[in-house]
């Protein structure tokens, strides 16, 4: 550090003249396409932190225009990507091919296994193999996203442009149409419907989530692992979510903990106050992202399907949805029935579990070594306590 550096940092409390980038992006430098949409997400993610005297203020790299970092800062970068432009095209040409496929895939029900549940054999002969193929597809390809991380190596928070932007083909699309189209026998009908005004206007209404809120609510998240705040989740007496906590890696507690600090957060801002535009948008963030998790992989009713859907098949990371359904569940004071949603999924993840080590499913078993694992390791640190926010 050079003694002019330490000059303006003394002058302006900051740590340094520029923060050097972490590795990641002296490998594969910054990325600009979605500069607008991270910079808007960091104005309310800032207004969220301070609302709540957080004591962190989130800046872009772009932003700092050479200075350094203050104490109570973050600094976010944009990493690029390590493919070509050419094989980017291709990889969100396949995922909008895949997503334009299941939005308009009436999918034919099988009628002999129309009361078939997720936790019967039978209920993956339910949606035509093509069906279920497709999801397939899609759920494999989110398990590969890295949306964002903090690195160890500076006080930063890095965003993944390249998985940001598949998220947004997947969850920026607008999936009312065809969550309606579920609740008709052919596609024809729903146009009558459609075309004569029968259908409410709230059924039309967008069912989406905005990448810029996505982006605060992953901000606030990575924020969270910079503090100390406590996971603190009721448990009621339930013992399959005893299970499922008790259950977890440490790196998995981790990410519950981050997500509790999005709770404590977003439960004050949003359901107190009267929030609009963006930050209302990330309000409804967890519930809508859970929503449209639960659509997109509606048809998967295989067992690698299945055992995505429910079960820990990406190393360090709690199910996807059993996560936001956990965000639900501890929003459940102000909004309703994260309970009992909680509960529907925690008791098929169990069923799942004692099938799942004598699965012929190679992703089935894996889930079930990496459970076997954590449970003769038990989890430390990261303490959940138990009780009200």
């Amino acid at each position: 550090m050079s003694f002019v550096c330490l000059i303006f940092a003394a002058i302006l409390s900051a740590t340094a003249c520029p923060p050097r980038p972490p590795p990641l992006i002296e490998a594969l430098g910054e990325a600009r396409t979605l500069r607008p949409d991270a910079e808007r997400a960091i104005e309310v993610a800032n207004d969220v932190l301070r609302v709540a005297r957080e004591p962190f203020r989130i800046v872009a790299s772009w932003q700092l225009n050479g200075r350094g970092l203050r104490e109570d800062e973050l600094v976010v970068y944009l990493v690029g990507s390590p493919l070509s432009p050419r094989e980017l095209w291709e990889e969100r040409s396949k995922l909008e091919t895949l997503i334009t496929s299941i939005t308009s895939d009436l999918g034919e029900i099988n009628p002999d296994a129309s009361n078939c549940g997720d936790k019967d054999d039978c209920v993956g002969t339910l949606y035509p193999e093509t069906s279920i193929k497709v999801v397939m597809d899609v759920l494999n390809r989110q398990n590969t996203w890295e949306l964002a991380k903090t690195s160890p190596e500076c006080r930063c928070i890095v965003l993944m442009e390249q998985h940001l932007l598949l998220f947004r083909i997947v969850f920026g699309a607008d999936w009312a149409r065809y969550i309606l189209l579920m609740r008709y026998d052919s596609k024809d009908q729903l146009q009558a419907d459609l075309d004569s005004g029968r259908v409410p206007d709230v059924l039309l209404e967008s069912k989406r989530v905005p990448l810029e809120a996505m982006v605060a609510f992953l901000l606030l998240h990575e924020v969270g692992h910079v503090t100390k705040v406590p996971l603190r989740i009721p448990m009621r007496d339930n013992a399959d979510l005893a299970a499922f906590l008790d259950r977890l890696s440490s790196e998995q507690r981790e990410e519950l903990r981050a997500d509790s600090f999005i709770v404590r957060l977003l439960a004050a801002r949003c359901f107190r106050q009267n929030p609009t535009g963006l930050l209302l948008d990330t309000c409804y963030t967890p519930a809508v992202l859970s929503m449209l998790t639960f659509v997109v992989g509606m048809k998967g009713k295989s067992k690698d399907a299945l055992c995505l859907r429910y079960l820990d098949t990406v190393a360090g990371y709690p199910n996807w949805q059993g996560r936001l359904l956990l965000l639900g569940y501890q929003y459940e004071e102000v909004v309703g029935k994260g309970y009992s949603l909680l509960t529907d999924y925690l008791s098929t993840r169990r069923h799942l579990l004692e099938k799942a080590s004598t699965s012929e499913s190679k992703v089935c078993r894996d889930a079930a070594l990496r459970f076997s694992a954590n449970r003769s390791s038990p989890a430390s640190g990261s303490k959940v306590i138990d009780g009200p926010r």
